[in-house]
C-alpha cells in the first residue's frame, strides 16, 4: 500500500470510532425521540421505548433533523426514482420552492446517495463521508503548507470534531458547504508554488460544490475565504501579473461560480419571494448573532456530560434576563438573555485551542493570514454586543440581520485548525521550555476539570433567579435538597469516571515521554486530543442512533382515516399550547429549563406537537403547514406566520372555531388535526383518536375549481382583510389584483368538468370542460417561476386569493398545464455540468510544474 495513503486511512478509522454504532450495527445517527414525542404517535405502545426518556430541552436542536429534513429527504428520493429532479413541493405549504432551501440541496454529490440507497442508510453514510471529506481536506490542506503527517492529522482531528461540525452533524445541509472549505486554500497554496492551472481546478471544485451544498450563508464565509487568503498569497510573490492573478484567483472563481451557477441562480431568482429576501423587513435585533466576552470560555472548554444542566458555562450564561444587561458594557459585565448560550460552536479541544495558540505565537507566512482571520472573527462577534453596531449594518446591507452572523465561527474553527497543527509542529522546537511549565500546566488542567465538575453545581444552588414576573425569588427546602443530591451523585458519573482518568493518564503519558522522542510526545498528544474531541462529539449534544425500522413511522388510525378519502385535499394541524412555568422548580434538574423557558425561538417544552409538519409527508398526505427555512412571502403573511413555519398552536379548552373560516377552505383545506383537549363547541369531529380529533372545514374549497365572480382589491391591506372575513365565499368567487383578459359569464354552472391528467413536482396537467368563460383557481402559491398554457398557447397567471394562481379560461374543452422552472435554471444546468466537466479535466490532464518555493514567497 502507498505509505501517503496511511494517514486518510487512519482519519476513516477515526470516523468509522465515531460512527460505530452505524458501521458495525446498521443504526442510524438519528434521534426519534421527536417524533414519538407528538401525536398521534406518542399513543402508541412502542412510543415509551423508544422516546429518550431525558430532559427534552436537552436533545432541543434533534427536532429538525427527523421531523424536518428526513421527510424531506425521503420525499426527494422517490421523486428521484421516478426521474425527477424537483425544483418545487406541491405537498407542504400549499406549494413552496424545493431546491433552494439547503435542507433539499438536489445537486449535492449526496443526492447520489439518496438515489442508490434507501433513505435512512443514505442519510447515515452522507454523515459518515462528510466527516471523512472534512478530515481528508483538512490534512490535505496542511501537508500543502509543509507540516509534518502528525501535525496535518492534529489539525484534521481538531477540524473534523469541531464543534460546529458536530453540533449539526445531523443537519447534513448545515455541513455540507463546510467540508470543501480546505480545498480552496489548498488549491491557492499550489497554484502558486507549481505554477500550475491543475491546482487551480483544486479550488474551483472545493469553491465550486459548496455552492451545490445549498446554504447560501455560508457561501459568503467561503468567498470572503477565497478573496482575502488569494489577495494574502499573492501580495509577497515577485513578479505579480494578470496570468498569476489568473491562475490563483480569477479562474478558480469564475469557474467555481460556474460550478455552482444551477444552485446559484436557482436561489437567487426565488429567495426575494421569502422572508429573507426582498420582500421581507429587517428583524429587531434579539441579542442572538454575537458572542460576547463572557462566552469566550465555550471557545476552549467543553461540556463534560453532555448536558446543559450540569455544565459551569452554560450555568453562568444561562441566566434570565438581566435588567442592566442593556449597552454593549451591560452585555459584557451581565451577559445576555439565555438563548443559544449553550453552544460550544468553537470548540476544537482543549489540546487543540492550547497548541493554536502557540501556533499564533511562532506564526510565520500564511500562518499569519489564519492568525488573523481567528482574531477577527472573535473581534467581530464580541463587538456586536454593541446594537449600534448591528443596527449599522442592517442599514448598510438589510440582509445582514437574515443570517445568523455567530455561523461565522465556522471560519474560526477552520483556521484554528491550521494554527493548533503548527503550533504542534514546533513542539520539538520548544519542548525544553514547555518541560519547565508543564507540571504546573498539568495540575492546572485537572484542577479546571474538577471545578467544571464540581463547581456547576454551587454556582446553580447560589444562583438567585427571577420568576417571569421579574421578581426576585429564592428555592424550596426541597429543591435545595434535591441539589444536595444531585452533587452526590454526579460523583457516579459513569462518563466522568470514564474521561477524567483518561486525560489525566493522557497528561501523565506526555510527561513520561517529554524526555523522550519528540514524535512520540506527538503521538500521546494526538491520543489525548483524540479521545478529547470524540467524547465531545459524542456527548454534546448528544449524539443517538436509532434502528432503521424506527425511522419508518407506522401508520395510525388517524393517518388510515385521512388517506381513505377519495377527495384532493390538504390537512393542517393545530398544536397543543402548554402552560408556562412560573414558579421555582422543585428539582435541582429542572432549573436550566425553568430559566430558559419562553426564551428561545422554539421552546420543546411550551409546546405539543400534533403531527409536525412535514411528518405526514412519509404518507402522501398533503399540508397547508411545513417547515423549511424558505417558503414564499405571502404565504407567511396570510398565516402570519414565523421565519420557518407557520406554525399555530392553541390553548387547551378554548374554543377553535375561529378557525372554522373561508380563508382555510379556499386553500383545499379539508380537515384540522387539533389536539382532544381543544374545546369545539358545537363544531363536532368527523373522526377522533390517538389524542386527536379530525375536524372538517365547512367552507372546504377543491384546490382546483372554477368560480364565475371576482373582485379586484390592489391594497395588500385591503386584500387580506376580505379574505379572512367571514363573508367571503372562496366556492362562488376569486380576489384578483388585476383585471383578466377574459371576462367570466355571470351564472351559475354547478358542475364544470375538471379531471387532474397528471401531477408531479414541477407540472400539472389538467382537463377542464365548461360551459361558460371563468377563472380556474389553483390554490397553490404562485411563484415567478409558474408558466402557464391553455391547449398548448402561453396563457398569463393572475395572482389569486393574495397568495395563489388563477387563470381565465374560455368556455369549451381545454388542456391546460403548468410547469415551475426558475429563470435560467436549464442553461445553468448546463453551465454546471460544463464547469464540472472542464474542472475535472484540468486536473487531470494539466501537466504539472514543479517549481519551489522563493523567499518572497514565504514571507
Amino acid at each position: 500500500m502507498n505509505r501517503h495513503f496511511v494517514p486518510y486511512l487512519v482519519i476513516l478509522a477515526a470516523v468509522a470510532l465515531f460512527l460505530w454504532r452505524f458501521v458495525f450495527l446498521g443504526q442510524i445517527p438519528l434521534d426519534p425521540t421527536p417524533l414519538y414525542d407528538m401525536r398521534p404517535w406518542s399513543t402508541l405502545a412502542q412510543a415509551t421505548q423508544i422516546a429518550h426518556p431525558d430532559d427534552p430541552a436537552k436533545y432541543y436542536h434533534n427536532i429538525d433533523p427527523v421531523t424536518q429534513v428526513f421527510p424531506l429527504k425521503e420525499w426527494f428520493s422517490k421523486q428521484a426514482h421516478q426521474g425527477n429532479i424537483p425544483l418545487w413541493i406541491p405537498d407542504i405549504f400549499s406549494g413552496s420552492f424545493f431546491g433552494i432551501n439547503h435542507h433539499d440541496a438536489p445537486w449535492d454529490w449526496s443526492a447520489i446517495l439518496f438515489w442508490l440507497f434507501p433513505t435512512p442508510q443514505a442519510f447515515a453514510w452522507t454523515i459518515f463521508l462528510q466527516l471523512l471529506i472534512a478530515g481528508s481536506t483538512m490534512f490535505f490542506y496542511c501537508r500543502t503548507l509543509s507540516l509534518s503527517i502528525l501535525s496535518s492529522l492534529f489539525g484534521a482531528f481538531c477540524f473534523l470534531f469541531n464543534g460546529f461540525l458536530m453540533h449539526w452533524i445531523s443537519l447534513i445541509g448545515f455541513n455540507a458547504g463546510l467540508i470543501w472549505m480546505p480545498l480552496i486554500p489548498a488549491g491557492i497554496e499550489l497554484a502558486i508554488r507549481e505554477k500550475s492551472w491543475k491546482y487551480s481546478a483544486i479550488t474551483a471544485l472545493g469553491f465550486g460544490l459548496q455552492f451545490l451544498s445549498g446554504m447560501a450563508q455560508f457561501w459568503f464565509f467561503n468567498t470572503f475565504l477565497l478573496i482575502t487568503y488569494a489577495a494574502f498569497r499573492l501580495i509577497p510573490v515577485r513578479n505579480t501579473g494578470l496570468s498569476t492573478a489568473a491562475l490563483v484567483l480569477i479562474v478558480p472563481l469564475l469557474l467555481g461560480v460556474g460550478i455552482g451557477s444551477v444552485q446559484i441562480f436557482t436561489t437567487a431568482s426565488s429567495v426575494s419571494q421569502t422572508l429573507r429576501g426582498g420582500d421581507s423587513q429587517p428583524r429587531i435585533y434579539a441579542g442572538r448573532n454575537h458572542l460576547s466576552p463572557r462566552r469566550l470560555p465555550t471557545l476552549i472548554v467543553p461540556d463534560l456530560y453532555g448536558s446543559i444542566q450540569e455544565n459551569v458555562f452554560s450555568k453562568l450564561f444561562l441566566k434570565a434576563s438581566d435588567s442592566r444587561a442593556t449597552g454593549f458594557w451591560g452585555h459584557l459585565i451581565w451577559g445576555e438573555k439565555g438563548r443559544v448560550l449553550n453552544r460550544t460552536w468553537g470548540y476544537i479541544g482543549i489540546a487543540g485551542f492550547v497548541f493554536m495558540l502557540g501556533g499564533m505565537f511562532i506564526s510565520r507566512g500564511f500562518f499569519r493570514y489564519h492568525s488573523a482571520l481567528t482574531a477577527t472573527v472573535i473581534l467581530f462577534l464580541s463587538l456586536l454586543n454593541l446594537r449600534l453596531l448591528h443596527h449599522l449594518l442592517v442599514s448598510l446591507v438589510p440582509a445582514f440581520d437574515s443570517l445568523d452572523q455567530t455561523r461565522c465561527i465556522t471560519l474560526y474553527t477552520f483556521s484554528a485548525s491550521i494554527l493548533a497543527a503548527n503550533g504542534m509542529e514546533h513542539l520539538g522546537i520548544y519542548l525544553s521550555k514547555l518541560r519547565k511549565i508543564l507540571p504546573a500546566a498539568t495540575l492546572l488542567l485537572l484542577l479546571a476539570i474538577l471545578l467544571c465538575w464540581i463547581f456547576p453545581h454551587v454556582v446553580s444552588v447560589q444562583d438567585g433567579v427571577l420568576s417571569q414576573s421579574g421578581t426576585q425569588t429564592g428555592f424550596s427546602k426541597a429543591f435545595y435538597q434535591d441539589a444536595a443530591q444531585t452533587i452526590a451523585n454526579s460523583f457516579g458519573n459513569s462518563a466522568a469516571i470514564l474521561y477524567v482518568p483518561l486525560l489525566f493518564l493522557g497528561v501523565l503519558s506526555i510527561l513520561f515521554l517529554s524526555n523522550r522522542d519528540p514524535q512520540m510526545i506527538k503521538v500521546a498528544v494526538i491520543i489525548v486530543a483524540l479521545s478529547d474531541l470524540l467524547y465531545h462529539g459524542w456527548n454534546n449534544p448528544p449524539l443517538i442512533f436509532a434502528e432503521k425500522t424506527i425511522l419508518d413511522p407506522p401508520s395510525t388510525q388517524v393517518i388510515n382515516f385521512l388517506k381513505k378519502d377519495p377527495d384532493f385535499f390538504r390537512v393542517y394541524e393545530l398544536h397543543l399550547k402548554r402552560t408556562a412555568a412560573v414558579e421555582p422548580p422543585e428539582k435541582y434538574g429542572d432549573l436550566e429549563q425553568w430559566r430558559t423557558r419562553w426564551s428561545r425561538f422554539f421552546d420543546p417544552l411550551s409546546i405539543e406537537l400534533v403531527a409536525r409538519p412535514n411528518t405526514l409527508l412519509h404518507f402522501g398526505i398533503q399540508s397547508a403547514g411545513g417547515s423549511m427555512s424558505l417558503y414564499p412571502t405571502r404565504y407567511s403573511q396570510l398565516w402570519s406566520g414565523r421565519g420557518i413555519d407557520i406554525l399555530k398552536a392553541i390553548e387547551p379548552h378554548k374554543p377553535v372555531d375561529e378557525w372554522n373560516q373561508p380563508w382555510v377552505g379556499m386553500q383545499g383545506v379539508k380537515y384540522l388535526l387539533i389536539p382532544e383537549e381543544a374545546d369545539t363547541a358545537n363544531w363536532k369531529p368527523v373522526f377522533s383518536a390517538e389524542r386527536i380529533k379530525v375536524m372538517k372545514v365547512d367552507s372546504f374549497c377543491s384546490p382546483i375549481r372554477i368560480v364565475n365572480s371576482y373582485r379586484v382589491i390592489t391594497n395588500s391591506k385591503d386584500l387580506l382583510a376580505e379574505i379572512h372575513s367571514r363573508q367571503f365565499d372562496p366556492g362562488r368567487e376569486v380576489l384578483l389584483e388585476k383585471q383578466p383578459n377574459i371576462q367570466p359569464e355571470e351564472g351559475n354552472e354547478p358542475h364544470p368538468q375538471i379531471k387532474m391528467i397528471s401531477r408531479t413536482a414541477n407540472t400539472m396537467r389538467i382537463q377542464v370542460q365548461t360551459n361558460q368563460a371563468g377563472l380556474l383557481v389553483i390554490s397553490e402559491n404562485y411563484a415567478s417561476g409558474w408558466q402557464a398554457t391553455i391547449d398548448h398557447s402561453s396563457a398569463e397567471i393572475l395572482r389569486a386569493n393574495y397568495s395563489f394562481m388563477a387563470l381565465a379560461v374560455e368556455k369549451g374543452n381545454h388542456e391546460i398545464a403548468f410547469e415551475y422552472g426558475p429563470p435560467f435554471y436549464k442553461p445553468t444546468l448546463v453551465l454546471t455540468a460544463i464547469s464540472l466537466l472542464i474542472a475535472t479535466l484540468i486536473l487531470f490532464l494539466a501537466p504539472r510544474k514543479v517549481q519551489k518555493y522563493t523567499a518572497a514567497a514565504v514571507r
